[in-house]
């Protein structure tokens, strides 16, 4: 059973995506940030810094953890 999630995200600044990154190292499972054929540990700060936050990112998380699910959320994209 595969339990891998995929959403766009945004950033409103670089302290959102700090916010972010720091919440996501709280668990225990893989996140990654894909950005083209860039792909990025979405727990390294140091790597998401380095991403253009100026647009959308697609994220895909291998877990469906429901609290984690509701705190991505906040950070959805809708076109």
């Amino acid at each position: 059973m595969d339990n891998t999630i995929q959403r766009k995200i945004k950033f409103r600044d670089t302290d959102n995506a700090v916010d972010f990154v720091r919440k996501v190292q709280e668990y225990g499972f893989d996140v990654d940030l894909i950005t083209g054929n860039i792909t990025i540990d979405a727990k390294s700060l140091l790597g998401v810094l380095s991403l253009n936050l100026a647009k959308p990112i697609q994220v895909k998380v291998h877990d469906s953890d429901v609290e984690f699910l509701s705190f991505l959320d906040e950070y959805t994209y809708t076109e």
